[in-house]
């Protein structure tokens, strides 16, 4: 299990490969569902114009703290 500051406890799955000196840990949170999105398009060359389009439309979105999870 690992502690999210926004969604809280949640679920990982363990690594494919263990190792007994240095055991997997969780170092930071997971994303939320689109947290990213803006950036991850802008380095593919979308303009800011065009991703407030899509949020517009609702293509792209951000799962805010109070929404549920999906």
């Amino acid at each position: 299990m690992a502690d999210h500051p926004i969604v809280g406890e949640y679920r990982v799955l363990p690594g494919g490969v263990r190792f007994d000196a240095t055991p997997a840990s969780v170092r930071r949170h997971a994303p939320l569902v689109g947290q990213h999105g803006d950036e991850v398009l802008a380095e593919i060359g979308y303009t800011a114009a065009e991703v407030a389009a899509l949020r517009a439309e609702g293509v792209l979105h951000t799962l805010a703290a109070t929404d549920p999870l999906p």
